[in-house]
């Protein structure tokens, strides 16, 4: 058995490098999973690793060995669609077995993920847009055309970890968008929904489905709206965190 493991360079054609402590240089690859390196393969399966970035078409690869199973790791639709589409070339050509199949990741953006979740019963949706604003201006003007109400949400696409994301109120947090580059790449603008609870705290839980089972990868709370991993400071600092502990593992 071999397994093809497909990681991805971002569309910009970045990536980060450092050194080891032998002074050689170690690639850092943004907006992927990758996990070639943290899995043991058994004896008889062997490993090998593609790379992908934003090009033309891709050419029909000629493998020594013809994977039986191809794991893609490229996982940031906002960030790595040339590598995805190439990826998704490369799976129609090979024909075989497929983890994150490419064309699926390609779906989850935040403005096609709140396209589907719509109309769901029990589910608030949020309405997201992805736009190119030039200006503070244009992003008022796009939020009067798309009827969205005060408060909503700006965000450069493809950022995360609360980078660049500013909550506007009103008209008056207008100066709060010269944070942002308006030099043509792609923001976001959400509908805000205040999900606060009855004690002012907002909580966000991350939650991976594997073969159908909801697993809780984490559940953080805060009491600001703004909820990331910085948070567990404010979560272990409070008097009552013993019990937020086991009010968390109970709910």
């Amino acid at each position: 058995m071999a397994i093809l493991f497909v990681d991805g360079v971002n569309d910009l054609s970045t990536m980060g490098a450092s050194l080891d402590e032998n002074g050689k240089p170690i690639q850092s690859i943004d907006g992927n999973c990758s996990v070639h390196g943290r899995v043991p393969l058994k004896e008889g399966i062997t490993g090998s690793y593609l790379l992908f970035g934003k090009s033309v078409k891709q050419a029909r690869v000629n493998f020594i060995q013809v994977p039986t199973l191809i794991f893609n790791q490229i996982s940031d639709a906002d960030t790595h669609r040339g590598a995805l589409e190439r990826c998704a070339e490369l799976c129609a050509q090979v024909q075989t077995r497929v983890i994150n199949r490419p064309q699926q990741v390609l779906q989850t953006t935040r403005d096609r993920i709140s396209e589907m979740l719509q109309g769901i019963p029990g589910v608030i949706m949020p309405s997201t847009i992805r736009f190119q604003p030039v200006s503070p201006n244009d992003v008022f003007q796009h939020a009067v055309v798309e009827k969205f109400e005060f408060p909503f949400i700006v965000r450069v696409a493809g950022e995360h970890a609360g980078k660049r994301i500013v909550l506007l109120r009103g008209p008056e947090d207008h100066d709060a968008l010269h944070v942002f580059p308006f030099d043509g790449r792609d923001f976001y603008l959400t509908q805000y929904v205040d999900c606060k609870d009855q004690g002012g705290l907002y909580h966000k839980q991350r939650i991976a489905v594997i073969d159908s089972e909801p697993v809780l990868r984490h559940s953080l709370f805060n009491d600001h709206w703004k909820i990331h991993g910085n948070s567990r400071d404010f979560m272990i600092a409070r008097e009552s965190w013993a019990e937020d502990k086991r009010r968390t593992r109970l709910s």
